[in-house]
């Protein structure tokens, strides 16, 4: 299904017009209608919207995919949990060097 349709179908499923989800998008009627008719693609930005207003995964929009994946993860794979810190070993420190001011530092990469 192309990402048109699927917006199409979210729509229609949360009964909301056209002109109603333009708004809620920033964007014109005939904006969405070009998108829902696969004529345009929408922006990064129009994407992560229409993600987050229908709880879906950005990926489901993009690709072939026919069942919504929710966008939010179990509690169990939370982005709030820490990662633990990586351990660095003393030999693998960097040392810091400072460069005097008329010196490129980009030259030495």
């Amino acid at each position: 299904m192309a990402c048109g349709s699927k917006i199409l179908l979210l729509r229609e499923r949360h009964n909301m017009t056209q002109q109603d989800l333009a708004k809620k998008l920033k964007i014109s009627r005939a904006a969405l209608s070009h998108y829902e008719n696969n004529r345009r693609h929408p922006s990064s930005s129009v994407l992560l919207h229409l993600a987050e207003l229908f709880d879906v995964s950005i990926r489901y929009l993009l690709e072939d995919e026919n069942v919504p994946s929710p966008q939010r993860l179990p509690e169990s794979e939370s982005l709030e949990q820490e990662a633990p810190a990586p351990t660095v070993h003393e030999s693998e420190r960097m040392p810091i060097v400072f460069f005097r001011h008329t010196v490129n530092p980009c030259r030495f990469l």
